[in-house]
């Protein structure tokens, strides 16, 4: 990532992928039904998406920037956090693309809020889908680690960033719900046939993400932990 618009698209492709990965796409699909309620006022279900998608950009922001501020405080935790997180990312791209795959399984938090927490967060009223988003951004699961600590920290921390690159990773992340959020907002009608139609990409997408994740896993695991193709 030699420039910062690089690093941006960068990390906006890994948001996107990590969408379509089982946890989060479950926890995408919770959110659709939650927007969906809104469909007595339509124009708000587009705002609730966008709202959706703040939450979630606060949630990593948040996170990014904690990490960050201790690093930068310490020299010797930036040196380590930064020499570490950059061989570690093979191996959790490799392991995102098994999960991506489905040849790893491993134990997944999103399943999402119960039926009790929705209706606490539905009382915050126009504050609900960010308080939402914020919630399932805090709620990472591997997939969502392995990019967030993997990718978007050495970005962060690389960049000097830790606002804006954790939005392009949270539009990303959320992309399928504001889409959603559109489809219900102005053509509810058609709104199953949007959703067969991301099942059947969801399903190829995951499988070429799958692949690409362990093969930009394995090249990178061979530059930064054993030394070779440099």
């Amino acid at each position: 990532m030699h420039t910062y618009g690089a690093a941006a698209m960068a990390v906006f492709i890994l948001g996107l992928q990590s969408a379509i990965a089982p946890c989060p796409m479950t926890e995408n699909l919770v959110a659709i039904s939650f927007l969906a309620r809104r469909l007595a006022r339509p124009r708000q279900v587009l705002l609730a998406g966008l709202l959706y998608t703040l939450g979630q950009a606060l949630a990593y922001a948040g996170l990014a920037l904690l990490l960050l501020q201790a690093a930068f405080a310490r020299e010797d935790l930036a040196i380590f956090l930064e020499r570490w997180l950059t061989r570690l990312l093979g191996p959790l791209l490799i392991l995102a693309g098994m999960v991506l795959l489905g040849l790893l399984s491993l134990p997944l938090s999103g399943g999402g809020l119960s039926e009790k927490w929705q209706r606490r967060i539905e009382r915050l009223g126009i504050a609900a889908p960010a308080a939402l988003g914020f919630i399932f951004g805090l709620d990472l699961c591997p997939t969502t680690a392995a990019y967030f600590f993997g990718v978007l920290i050495p970005a962060c921390m690389e960049q000097h960033d830790a606002l804006l690159l954790p939005l392009f990773y949270a539009l990303g992340t959320t992309l399928p719900v504001v889409g959603f959020a559109f489809v219900l907002a102005f053509a509810s009608h058609k709104a199953g046939t949007a959703f067969n139609a991301l099942a059947s990409v969801e399903r190829w997408a995951r499988r070429i993400g799958g692949v690409l994740a362990i093969a930009v896993g394995i090249y990178q695991s061979l530059v930064q932990v054993f030394g070779v193709l440099r």
